[in-house]
């Protein structure tokens, strides 16, 4: 997991599609079961979220289903993934693409 740097923001920033979504979430660094629960439950809520407001743009349950789905293959990623988090989170959705991003 790459550390977030201007050239990355300068990139996501000159992106132009129809939906974009941005997803930032507060992470717990330990990496015990607890704080892995925590993490995998932020961002399920942040998505849900992100699915209703996808709808409210027009896309059908399927569309956002495969819109959404980099990120909700997140939660299922083994424990090594969300043992290493720093202190938050940043997801960038858009057309077929997911970046993210640990952020101090």
């Amino acid at each position: 997991m790459d550390i977030f740097k201007k050239s990355e923001f300068l990139k996501l920033a000159d992106i132009h599609e129809p939906h974009c979504v941005s997803i930032y979430i507060h992470t717990e660094r330990s990496g015990g079961e607890e704080a892995r629960y925590k993490n995998k439950t932020r961002l399920k809520n942040q998505l849900k979220e992100a699915a209703q407001q996808l709808q409210g743009f027009g896309l059908n349950k399927s569309e956002i289903e495969n819109y959404l789905k980099p990120a909700n293959d997140l939660i299922d990623l083994d424990n090594s993934f969300w043992s290493k988090q720093s202190d938050s989170l940043a997801l960038f959705l858009y057309k077929d693409k997911m970046e993210y991003y640990s952020l101090p």
